[in-house]
C-alpha cells in the first residue's frame, strides 16, 4: 500500500468540501445568533468572529461544530461572571420569543462557553446542530482592536487546562489563527490525529492534538505526509510524560496546558499513542486503516493512472487575511 496516497484518501474523505449543504446551514443558523447579539449589545462589544476548527480549517466532515467569540469592552461588564451570566440570560430570551428555536433548542452552560444545539432538517434528515458562543472581555478598555487579548470566564473551573483556583483565563484566539495560517501540513496533521482519535474513541481533547502538532513540527523541515505523520507521533509518545516539555497556547503564553495536566492524563496520551506506533509496527498496512479509517460515505473514486497525491485538500486563506 502506498500511505502517502492513502493517507491523501482519508483527507479527502473527511473534507468539508463534501458537507458544504450542512456548514452552509449552521452558519446560516450561527449568523442570526451573531447578529442578533451585536445588535442587543451594540456599543458594549466589538463585532463577533468565527473561531475553533472551522475558522482554523482543521475541521472534519463527521465531527464539527460551529464556534465564535463575543468580544466585550473593558466597562461593559463589572466582572467576567456577569458578562457570561448576561449572554445566557440574552440568548434563553431570544430562544424563547423566536418561534423557530422554542422547542427545538437546548441551551447549556459549558466551561467558557455557552451551548446552542438546534434540531436542524437537512435533506429531510433530523441532525442535532451545535453551535458554541465564546463570550469574551478585552483586558484594558480600548486596546483589544491593537492586542486582541481577552479573558475568558470559566464557568466550569475543573475542565483540565484552567487553574481550578481562577475563574478566569486570558486568551488571544487570533494568535491562535495566526499560528496556523500558512502551515498547511500541520493542518493535515492535526486533521489525521483528528480522525484517528474520534474513530478510535480516543480521550484527547483536539487542542492538546494541535499544540503537540505545532511542537513537533517547530524546527522540523517536513517530509511526505506519512513521514511527517511518523514524526509528530513518535514525538507525542516521547514528550507526553516528560516534565520540561511545555504546550504553550499561543493566545496565552503563560498558559502551559501540558503543565496542568495530571500525570494519569499524560500517560493515557502517551500510552495510546505508543499502541498506535506498535500496532502499525506490528500489523502494518491493516492496522492504519483501522486506526485511519476512510470515511466510506465520501471514499474518492477510482480514476485511471493513479498516481500518489500529496495532501493538498485544505485551503490555504487569502494572503494577509486571518481566519473567521
Amino acid at each position: 500500500m502506498d500511505r502517502n496516497a492513502y493517507l491523501d484518501d482519508v483527507l479527502f474523505s473527511y473534507s468539508m468540501k463534501h458537507i458544504e449543504k450542512r456548514t452552509n446551514a449552521y452558519k446560516a443558523v450561527a449568523k442570526e445568533l451573531r447578529d442578533a447579539i451585536e445588535a442587543n449589545y451594540m456599543d458594549k462589544m466589538y463585532g463577533t468572529f468565527y473561531s475553533g476548527s472551522i475558522a482554523k480549517h482543521t475541521a472534519v466532515n463527521t465531527n464539527f461544530d460551529i464556534d465564535f467569540v463575543a468580544p466585550f469592552k473593558r466597562d461593559s461588564f463589572g466582572t467576567l461572571e456577569e458578562m457570561y451570566r448576561s449572554v445566557y440570560e440574552f440568548l434563553d430570551y431570544y430562544v424563547k420569543n423566536t418561534p423557530k428555536y422554542t422547542a427545538h433548542v437546548y441551551l447549556r452552560k459549558q466551561t467558557v462557553s455557552i451551548g446552542f444545539e438546534y434540531t436542524v432538517t437537512i435533506d429531510e434528515m433530523q441532525e442535532m446542530m451545535s453551535i458554541d458562543v465564546v463570550p469574551g472581555r478585552e483586558l484594558t478598555q480600548g486596546d483589544y482592536l491593537n492586542s486582541r487579548d481577552l479573558n475568558l470566564y470559566f464557568f466550569d473551573r475543573n475542565w483540565g487546562f484552567g487553574s481550578e483556583d481562577s475563574s478566569y483565563q486570558k486568551t488571544n484566539i487570533h494568535a491562535q489563527f495566526e499560528e496556523l495560517c500558512q502551515k498547511t501540513i500541520e493542518r493535515q496533521i492535526i486533521r489525521l490525529l483528528k480522525i484517528w482519535k474520534k474513530s478510535n474513541n480516543i480521550d484527547i481533547k483536539s487542542f492538546v492534538l494541535e499544540l503537540f502538532t505545532l511542537k513537533a513540527m517547530d524546527g522540523y523541515e517536513p517530509q511526505d505526509l506519512w513521514t511527517t505523520l511518523m514524526y509528530v507521533l513518535e514525538y507525542i509518545s516521547q514528550h507526553t510524560e516528560d516534565t520540561s516539555c511545555h504546550l504553550l497556547d499561543p493566545g496565552n503564553s503563560n498558559n502551559d496546558v501540558l503543565a496542568k495536566m495530571d500525570q494519569l492524563k499524560r500517560r493515557y496520551i502517551a500510552d495510546n499513542v505508543k499502541s498506535l506506533l506498535q500496532g502499525i509496527e506490528v500489523y502494518g498496512d491493516s492496522y492504519i486503516k483501522t486506526s485511519f479509517p476512510e470515511n466510506n460515505r465520501y471514499k474518492r473514486k477510482p480514476v485511471a493512472g493513479y498516481e500518489m497525491r500529496q495532501g493538498t485538500q485544505v485551503p490555504l486563506p487569502p494572503s494577509g487575511k486571518l481566519f473567521g
